[in-house]
């Protein structure tokens, strides 16, 4: 194996502290706003993980300016026993004793396959990547906006995990929905005062957990840390993690998109308001395959989709988690706001590929 080797900097109030040799001393995790972490990954044109890089083989841009890098790692994490060595993770000061186990791969998994016939996909594929695919030392946590007050925990237990998947329900507009969906179908202002007060915390808490859950992942330096998105198709926001240091893939529940019965026959129209209702709804269809593409493209990830065999592709997952380069820099740009600014990762090498995140939101 190769001797890794890592570098980091820290900013403690206002002091500022030299390039530290993880194997010499005690790394410290670094804090200050315009400090940029990028996780990258480098394949051939064969597909396969390029090792042996340095800092030096490798060019950051930010808005085209370039950037000096001050900070370099190569992780490389065991996927069967004995476990590798393998560089220590930083961690934010105030993360307490017990949240500092992150010994393995590190992700979110956030449910949302949106309608009820998804569901029973969402929950055996999200089952069957924790039941097979989590390693010893990984640490995973469920996270399901219809279900609000359930606290967003990152655990190696994978019995609780599997727990935390099994309520989930997707939307019936015909059905019952999760009481969060249901104040979301009100008018907020025509419910009574009690009532007016339990849907504004049930339609904000959920976001709330989820930015608790990225809060602890911008706790930890010096690892990849993932969401996998299991969906049926998106086409909600653009970029919901672009302000962390966050790679997702996405995984399209639905296997093998193709139009189905009621998508060919619309009921109740013919002749052009049938071939009209058809074609957007196809584009509504590519659309939602294109959303899940786009999302995890951003983030330096991939997605999973007209796949029946999921199965490669959770393999090709927990392997891109296993192996990367993790790179930092204290951005030039000093300006205090929060306009996207765009990344370009390189390596100076012919023929390889690099996957890093295409931007970030500075942490002002």
């Amino acid at each position: 194996m190769n001797q890794r080797r890592l570098f980091a900097a820290s900013v403690l109030g206002l002091v500022v502290s030299p390039l530290i040799v993880a194997d010499a001393q005690q790394a410290v995790f670094r804090s200050e706003a315009n400090y940029v972490e990028v996780v990258a990954s480098v394949t051939n044109k064969a597909g396969d993980f390029v090792t042996g890089l340095t800092a030096a083989d490798f060019e950051i841009r930010e808005q085209g300016r370039r950037e000096s890098i001050d900070s370099f790692s190569f992780v490389e994490l065991s996927t069967g026993a004995p476990a590798a060595p393998t560089p220590p993770v930083l961690f934010g000061p105030g993360m307490s004793a017990e949240q500092r186990e992150a010994d393995g791969r590190l992700y979110l998994i956030y449910l949302n396959g949106a309608t009820a016939a998804n569901t029973p996909w969402v929950r055996r594929l999200a089952t069957n990547f924790v039941t097979e695919n989590l390693l010893p030392g990984d640490r995973a946590a469920i996270w399901d906006s219809q279900y609000p007050l359930r606290p967003v925990v990152f655990t190696d237990d994978k019995t609780k995990l599997l727990a935390d998947i099994e309520p989930y329900m997707g939307m019936s507009l015909d059905g019952e929905l999760p009481f969060a969906f249901r104040c979301s179908q009100a008018t907020v202002s025509s419910l009574e005062p009690s009532a007016r007060e339990l849907c504004r915390s049930a339609l904000e808490q959920p976001h709330r957990e989820l930015a608790k859950a990225i809060q602890w992942f911008n706790g930890i330096q010096g690892r990849r840390k993932s969401i996998l998105l299991f969906a049926g198709g998106w086409l909600g926001p653009s970029d919901p993690v672009s302000k962390s240091d966050i790679t997702l893939y996405a995984v399209d529940v639905r296997g093998l998109v193709a139009p189905d019965a009621a998508l060919m026959n619309p009921s109740g129209q013919v002749g052009p308001e049938a071939a009209q209702a058809l074609g957007q709804r196809l584009s509504q269809l590519s659309a939602s395959v294109d959303g899940l593409w786009a999302l995890a493209n951003r983030t330096g990830g991939f997605a999973i989709i007209n796949r029946n065999d999921f199965r490669p592709g959770f393999q090709r997952i927990v392997e891109a988690n296993s192996r990367y380069y993790v790179l930092g820099y204290a951005s030039s740009y000093k300006r205090q706001d929060r306009v996207y600014r765009d990344l370009d990762v390189k390596v100076k090498r012919p023929g390889v590929k690099v996957h890093a995140r295409r931007g970030y939101f500075p942490r002002f």
